[in-house]
């Protein structure tokens, strides 16, 4: 059992459908969850009480956050051979990183990873072969992305044995 807490992007149902079109194609765990951003990483280390308490107080001193997805990018998984395509927001980055930052603190301290670089992302793919990714990388960019969106929720959940179950909704 390992607790994680993400972010569902609030896009137009048009937009929506299309990432989740491509993710049905090219990422292998599009049906555990829906496009998401990811701000906490599944961890066993924290107890589920008190990293939700932890979540609760820094999500409610956070505003909404505005993002546009413009950036296809390949991205070589440091834990296993697998490469993965993000779409990576240009705005909205920053604000991205820093409420990360804030999880990562008090008693996620101890769990943050410094040897993985946190980018802020929706996987679209998954793929044993880079120049696959790479490919689809560049098919997207070409279309000249621009997906505009809004957070304005963070759920916990816990993650076992491939189900996640819902533990906590808190708006921004």
């Amino acid at each position: 059992m390992s607790l994680v807490v993400i972010a569902d992007p609030k896009l137009p149902q048009p937009l929506r459908r299309q990432i989740e079109a491509i993710r049905q194609q090219h990422d292998p765990d599009f049906k555990r969850v829906p496009a998401h951003f990811t701000l906490v990483f599944p961890s066993r280390t924290v107890d589920e009480a008190a990293l939700t308490a932890h979540v609760r107080i820094v999500v409610e001193k956070t505003a909404r956050i505005r993002f546009c997805l413009r950036t296809a990018l390949l991205v070589k998984d440091l834990l296993t051979e697998v490469f993965h395509v993000y779409l990576v927001p240009e705005e909205g980055f920053s604000a991205l990183v820093r409420l990360h930052d804030q999880l990562y603190t008090g008693p996620l301290s101890g769990s943050l990873r410094l040897e993985l670089p946190f980018i802020p992302h929706i996987t679209v793919g998954a793929f044993r072969d880079g120049v696959s990714g790479k490919k689809l990388a560049d098919e997207l960019n070409s279309q000249g992305l621009e997906m505009a969106g809004e957070l304005d929720t963070i759920s916990v959940f816990r993650f076992d044995d491939g189900a996640l179950t819902l533990l906590d909704e808190i708006n921004l």
